[in-house]
């Protein structure tokens, strides 16, 4: 009979068999880890493309709430198409056409004091009643005063609500005469714009 020896049933073949099966494993080893890596690279590519589209996306979407934000307070600064601008307008206007310019009412009235007519005192209302006290050399010059008030057309219904002959009174320009009147003189400044 006749041995035959197999290559792999020698002792040098179980080495080369070893040597080739660890080789193997590592190969093997190495793809499962190049798989692994490239499925990681891939998960991460979908992954960062997904989160850039959801990006822009919001990016687009703030670029247009902005944009909108803008154009209404441009409208808000040009006063076009804004209904609250108008409206605002309007009740600016009013209040201008009808506030009362103290100021100019008051400097109205001084100008009608005289020499022989002197005020001491102001007083209004909300209501735009006016109240003045003062002193009159005589009635005549108070007569004279509540007819010039009558003609101006911004005073309604003047009116001498307190009369009363009294002494002089000290630091007036009045001072001097002895017997003065003192009155107040009652009007209300017109609703119509000055």
């Amino acid at each position: 009979m006749q041995t035959h020896t197999n290559f792999h049933d020698s002792p040098r073949g179980s080495v080369a068999n070893t040597n080739q099966d660890t080789t193997e494993n590592r190969v093997s080893f190495l793809t499962t880890i190049a798989l692994g890596l490239i499925v990681l690279v891939a998960l991460s590519i979908v992954f960062l493309s997904w989160k850039k589209y959801v990006l822009q996306k919001e990016e687009t979407e703030l670029s247009q709430k902005i944009e909108v934000k803008i154009k209404t307070l441009q409208g808000l600064s040009q006063g076009t198409n804004s209904v609250a601008y108008n409206q605002a307008a309007t009740a600016l206007s009013k209040a201008e056409k009808y506030r009362v310019r103290w100021s100019e009412i008051v400097e109205k009235i001084l100008k009608l004091e005289s020499p022989t007519i002197q005020f001491l005192q102001f007083a209004s209302s909300p209501q735009k009643e006016i109240s003045i006290d003062g002193i009159a050399s005589s009635m005549e010059d108070i007569e004279l005063l509540l007819e010039k008030l009558k003609q101006d057309p911004s005073i309604h219904l003047p009116f001498v609500s307190s009369l009363a002959e009294a002494e002089s009174v000290e630091g007036t320009v009045l001072a001097k005469m002895g017997k003065v009147f003192r009155f107040q003189l009652t009007f209300t400044l017109s609703n119509s714009p000055q």
